[in-house]
């Protein structure tokens, strides 16, 4: 779609990606490309499972569910071969991007799903550092943020600036809804892959009573906890909070990120 020609005339609608129950995750853990494919997908289906030895569910197949719901949260993942399945759903026209969203903004997010996924791989006590899946040197991340209350459109562009910027291709896919103090009864729509934060869409009202701000990120080696900091650091516009967090953080924030964070602490002051 960086082709101009092409991009004038086509719009990207979705992303399928096939997986194969039968080497799935074997390529999962060898080849990178193969996890960032599942990582962009905004469907996953399930292909093969008629040639494994014995019907019925599948430990084997479970495992690879539970793996590909970590990496990906947001993607609805089918079987070809379950009763019901129907090829042509999917080719349905939907909106990979936000610009084109329609009704179903809840389906297209899949905010609930995400959240209840991270919810169920956190441990019993206190709060788990290693999100994601660890294969590749735990490159792959999935993870969430959140805010109860509502924030300002200033401090909420300069997150998502800060973390494209630094991040670039890594910020694989963010994908949330926003309730933004000037205007807390519409909420925004927040989509960016890789180095694109695309414009964000205005909704008329919340598709569901949950108004708090939820983000979902997926990103290639990003570290979720000096995220989740700089976000909340960013939001409440405590500049001397970033520039402390930046010195404390060390290994656990790329370079790029530090100069970056640390380039607009400066002119915002």
């Amino acid at each position: 779609m960086r082709d101009h020609v092409v991009a004038r005339t086509f719009e990207l609608a979705g992303v399928v990606t096939l997986v194969d129950v039968m080497t799935g995750a074997t390529s999962i853990e060898n080849h990178f490309e193969a996890t960032k494919q599942v990582a962009f997908a905004d469907r996953i289906v399930l292909t093969k499972t008629d040639l494994l030895p014995d019907p019925g569910p599948s430990p084997d197949v479970e495992s690879l569910t539970a793996m590909l719901a970590k990496l990906n949260p947001s993607a609805p993942i089918e079987d070809r071969m379950a009763t019901g399945f129907a090829q042509g759903r999917l080719f349905d026209p939907r909106a990979y991007v936000p610009a084109s969203l329609g009704d179903d903004v809840t389906g297209w997010l899949a905010l609930d799903e995400a959240l209840r996924a991270e919810n169920a791989n956190a441990p019993s006590s206190g709060h788990d550092d290693r999100d994601g899946i660890d294969r590749h040197g735990g490159r792959i991340r999935a993870f969430t943020l959140t805010r109860d209350d509502p924030i300002e459109q200033v401090a909420l562009d300069k997150f998502m600036t800060l973390i494209s910027v630094a991040a670039g291709p890594r910020l694989l896919r963010v994908k949330g809804l926003v309730n933004l103090m000037e205007d807390p009864g519409r909420p925004r729509v927040i989509h960016a892959v890789q180095h694109v934060v695309y414009p964000t869409l205005l909704l008329e009202a919340w598709p569901s009573d949950d108004h708090r701000t939820r983000l979902v990120f997926i990103t290639d080696g990003v570290d979720p906890k000096p995220v989740r900091q700089l976000f909340d650091a960013a939001l409440d516009n405590r500049l001397s909070r970033i520039r402390r967090l930046l010195a404390e953080m060390g290994e656990g924030l790329s370079q790029a990120l530090r100069l970056s964070a640390s380039r607009m602490t400066r002119n915002a002051s």
